[in-house]
């Protein structure tokens, strides 16, 4: 229920669903409230550190413009906006992007067991969390840690 949700939280709900070590999601940013602001602020310096982490590598391009910035399908205020580098983001306003991030497990990766997945399947299923955006916040959080298969 809304109305029951104390105001701090309210206010820092895009921090519960963050994930610094997997930042790839749908953001949607109130400039003019510190939290999103710099959250916004983080995701440029992760766009910044992880393209020269993919150039100093010899990445190939898989940007959305062909820019190498890792956000995509970015509005700002309604309107399309394409994010570059050198863009200063405005103090006030509304920043919608998708954010895409390079990092990804090495190849020689190996999956988790298929008994090891069952267990945090059924870990997450049993929380004792009622909203399901916390159960997936939980699972992103820890995401980076292990590898799954399509067919788990």
């Amino acid at each position: 229920d809304q109305k029951n949700v104390p105001e701090h939280v309210e206010q820092t709900r895009q921090l519960h669903y963050f994930c610094g070590s997997n930042p790839t999601g749908h953001y949607c940013l109130d400039l003019e409230k510190s939290v999103d602001a710099i959250l916004g602020e983080h995701l440029v310096a992760q766009n910044c550190w992880e393209i020269e982490v993919m150039k100093s590598q010899g990445a190939v391009d898989c940007s959305q413009k062909g820019n190498f910035q890792l956000f995509r399908n970015e509005r700002f205020n309604y309107n399309n906006h394409d994010f570059s580098a050198d863009w200063l983001k405005p103090l006030l306003g509304r920043w919608e992007f998708d954010y895409a991030s390079s990092m990804h497990p090495p190849p020689s990766a190996a999956c988790i067991s298929n008994e090891a997945w069952r267990l945090v399947c059924l870990a997450v299923e049993k929380a004792a969390v009622h909203d399901p955006g916390f159960r997936i916040c939980a699972l992103r959080r820890v995401a980076w840690r292990f590898v799954i298969s399509s067919s788990q």
